[in-house]
């Protein structure tokens, strides 16, 4: 918006006092005296008239609905961007709770199943070792699984089709066989993830199994004839053999409803 006045004069003289006080009566349009003791000035337009009073009140009050739009605007911004990062730090301590929780249960269910089979190696051969294993390993999984907990073993070469990897479970280990390869260690091999299914958020949780000199009995290429027999007779479709000490078994496969 612009006002429109007459062009100032040079009136020479004039004092300082006068120019201060025709300033503050007319602050939209400031006289000032230049080096040379000279000032434009004209008094009679000072006095700005009602109607240019009236226009730059609406424009005074356009600004500030303009101003008050804009801020509220930036709030709303930052009050979104507040809001996502609080539930995002929510679902990341969330993630980590359960985490734990898992890693706690692979650690005494790995423990559980490592103690039943040296105790069923040391009494048993092999092969029996096999029947006896494929009776109490499902029981000790299926006991590590309270509290709300769902576990269970998995592999891309399973020995029970039970256990054959669902699509979730299948990319993880698909990713946990690049990680191998590109030199991680199987040992702390883990991953967690919250997703969203139809029945609510769900925490899953995978810990990589490793092949160690004791698992080649019954998972190695070169096994034993009564063994091969026993494993014939009791999976029939067992794909897991063939392993190599170092090999990436299998894994864990934990997983919980949060939202019931």
């Amino acid at each position: 918006m612009s006002h429109h006045f007459r062009s100032p004069q040079v009136i020479e003289n004039v004092s300082k006092e006068e120019i201060s006080l025709c300033n503050e009566k007319c602050p939209a349009q400031r006289i000032f005296r230049n080096p040379a003791s000279a000032a434009a000035i004209d008094s009679n337009h000072c006095n700005m008239s009602e109607n240019q009073n009236r226009l730059l009140a609406f424009e005074f009050i356009a600004q500030q609905i303009m101003y008050s739009k804009a801020t509220s605007i930036v709030f709303l911004t930052i009050l979104c961007f507040c809001a996502n990062a609080a539930a995002a730090s929510a679902e990341s301590e969330e993630l980590k709770r359960y985490t734990e929780q898992a890693r706690e249960i692979v650690s005494k269910l790995g423990q559980s199943l490592k103690t039943t089979l040296k105790q069923t190696l040391k009494k048993e051969n092999t092969a029996r070792a096999v029947e006896t294993c494929h009776i109490k390993a499902p029981d000790i999984v299926a006991d590590a699984g309270n509290h709300g907990w769902d576990v269970r073993r998995t592999s891309l070469k399973v020995r029970n089709l039970e256990d054959a990897p669902d699509k979730w479970e299948a990319a993880v280990l698909d990713d946990f066989a690049k990680r191998k390869a590109a030199g991680e260690p199987i040992a702390g091999m883990e991953f967690a993830q919250i997703i969203t299914t139809d029945k609510g958020r769900r925490f899953r949780y995978m810990k990589a199994i490793g092949i160690r000199k004791v698992c080649l009995k019954c998972h190695g290429s070169d096994l034993r004839s009564d063994v091969l027999k026993q494993l014939d007779s009791l999976y029939p479709f067992d794909q897991a053999t063939g392993f190599e000490p170092g090999d990436l078994r299998g894994a864990y496969s934990l997983s919980r409803i949060l939202d019931e």
